[in-house]
């Protein structure tokens, strides 16, 4: 099988490539500088590549989500889980996600969202602008960062707002699936010409 027969998939957080093949099987997954391999594929036949020659065929790299580095059309898949709230302009990086996706391909986002009940909501904002700073500060010797991180989530659009920049970005079938009473929100969208 040849490196044009994977599809590739670009998590724009982690730097993580998966290789997969024309039966939307898993090849190997790329984590930085470790590449690990499902069972399933260890013992498959028809997979010669040793890690190493998949080591040397893949890249890492640091790249802002406004500004890809790729050329159109590059990817069937883009993910992004629990960064895109730290994004400046989350317009732009749509549209880069956009731009990067093979028609057909699709963007998946999974992030910290707006819980979906009240009493969530004020339980959840108790825990995370009260408890979690003083977590950070006994765990880490860090409440400052903990502090920040409830304070993004809050200014992080909510699930129909998002959704409709993901559709302005030029997304369709653009939807949204609500996790833990809607702490967390995995968005989804499609690339159709």
């Amino acid at each position: 099988m040849t490196r044009k027969e994977y599809e590739l998939v670009y998590d724009a957080l982690k730097n993580y490539h998966v290789y997969m093949d024309k039966d939307q099987r898993l090849l190997a997954e790329q984590i930085l500088d470790d590449l690990y391999y499902p069972r399933e594929v260890k013992d498959r036949e028809d997979t010669d590549k040793t890690g190493q020659e998949f080591r040397e065929e893949l890249d890492n790299l640091v790249a802002d989500a406004e500004t890809l580095p790729f050329e159109d059309e590059k990817f069937h898949c883009i993910s992004i889980a629990f960064g895109i709230r730290n994004v400046t302009n989350k317009d732009q990086a749509l549209k880069e996600f956009y731009r990067c996706l093979k028609p057909g391909g699709r963007l998946l986002v999974l992030e910290f969202s707006n819980p979906e009940y009240n009493w969530l909501s004020e339980l959840y904002d108790l825990y995370s602008f009260n408890l979690l700073p003083k977590l950070g500060q006994w765990v880490a010797g860090d409440s400052k960062s903990y502090e920040y991180l409830a304070e993004s989530i809050r200014m992080h659009p909510k699930q129909d707002e998002f959704l409709k920049m993901m559709n302005e970005a030029g997304f369709k079938n653009s939807e949204y699936q609500n996790m833990t009473g809607g702490i967390v929100a995995l968005h989804f969208g499609e690339k159709i010409i």
